[in-house]
């Protein structure tokens, strides 16, 4: 009986591989190019389909979907992997253009024996983390606030 369960869940998962559920663990970071576009790096993990991927057992795609509310979410173009990965960990990097506004960011991966993982990470990436604007000023507030203070401890009062 229980060599007939595993030939049966054998046969589902052959003939419909996305009833597989698996993790590809995304880890994504994010920066700004020369041209102000945020530039996506991904970083995913294959070791639980393949370790490491092989030419009969390897990821082939991978996709990057963005949110405003994180509730409705925009499915971007799906990105064919050139070439398969020597390592269970590999990064690819996806360009989202000039990003106005709050966003977030999951991704995920196809495999061409198991289909698509699931997206991650949860909870979503905010893209950008650290917009440019807001670094520079929160540094330029730090420095002038840490001159005052350096300068207002060598002034004597005067009267």
């Amino acid at each position: 009986m229980v060599v007939v369960a595993a030939l049966l869940a054998m046969v589902i998962l052959v003939y419909h591989p996305s009833a597989y559920a698996w993790n590809s663990s995304p880890q994504i970071t994010n920066s700004l190019d020369g041209s102000g576009n945020t530039v996506l790096t991904i970083q995913f993990d294959f070791s639980q389909m393949s370790d490491p991927p092989t030419a009969s057992h390897h990821p082939t795609d991978f996709q990057v979907r963005t949110s405003t509310d994180g509730s409705s979410w925009t499915e971007q173009a799906v990105v064919h992997i050139t070439s398969i990965p020597a390592t269970t960990v590999f990064t690819v990097t996806y360009s989202l253009g000039k990003v106005t506004g709050d966003l977030q960011a999951q991704a995920r991966l196809n495999c061409n024996v198991h289909g698509w993982s699931s997206w991650g990470p949860d909870p979503a990436v905010p893209v950008p983390e650290f917009p440019f604007g807001m670094v520079t000023v929160t540094s330029l507030l730090l420095l002038v606030g840490s001159l005052l203070l350096v300068r207002g401890k060598r002034l004597p009062y005067s009267s």
